[in-house]
């Protein structure tokens, strides 16, 4: 009898289901520390980039209804050249290439710590008229994805030769990526970042 008891001690301890690990283990173990973050962000931000046409056409505003007089296109390429953290400030470069041999190097300054949102969004490229209706510039694709970073960023726009060199303040970092499965990611690991960052900014000193 003590026996048969004994092994059906047994038989309900190895039945009973095992205790579930802390949410706070898995947790720790999942979550990309920033320095993990910035890394990866840096890696996979270089090269990323996008290809666009701007149609442009001139009127003769004399004629009605205006005539058109002169019709265009400029091909536009963007590359991220350099994606870089010092702490929570991160510096890309993007290389600004156009068909019409000009050549700028935007180099924008982003304080994660400050950003107010990272999003990844369709957005719809309108064409532009002049207020005379002299010229007229029509974008393509119609609608691009963009990275977009709401933060206070400073921007310098400058050109190899040098007869261009200014920097600027914006509250906005938008940025088309073609690659959208990678954009979508970068703009995930970023918000992580920022989240991370103003945690950051917020600890109290003890």
């Amino acid at each position: 009898m003590l026996i048969q008891l004994f092994l059906a001690v047994a038989v309900t301890v190895m039945l009973m289901p095992s205790a579930p690990q802390s949410a706070n283990a898995n947790t720790a173990t999942s979550i990309a520390t920033l320095a993990e973050t910035t890394q990866w962000i840096q890696t996979h931000f270089v090269g990323l980039g996008n290809q666009l046409l701007d149609t442009m056409i001139d009127y003769d505003v004399k004629r009605k209804p205006p005539k058109e007089k002169r019709r265009r296109t400029e091909v536009t390429v963007e590359t991220v050249k350099s994606a870089q953290f010092s702490g929570c400030s991160m510096t890309v470069v993007v290389i600004q290439k156009s068909s019409l041999d000009t050549v700028f190097f935007n180099t924008y300054r982003v304080p994660l710590d400050r950003a107010e949102s990272v999003t990844w969004k369709a957005v719809d490229q309108k064409p532009v008229v002049s207020p005379t209706g002299d010229w007229e510039t029509i974008p393509s694709p119609a609608q691009v994805t963009q990275l977009v970073i709401v933060a206070p960023i400073t921007l310098n726009l400058s050109i190899p030769d040098g007869t261009i060199n200014r920097t600027v303040s914006t509250p906005v970092f938008a940025y088309t990526i073609e690659d959208q499965e990678m954009g979508s990611r970068l703009a995930k690991a970023l918000d992580h970042a920022a989240t991370l960052c103003r945690a950051r900014a917020k600890a109290e000193p003890f």
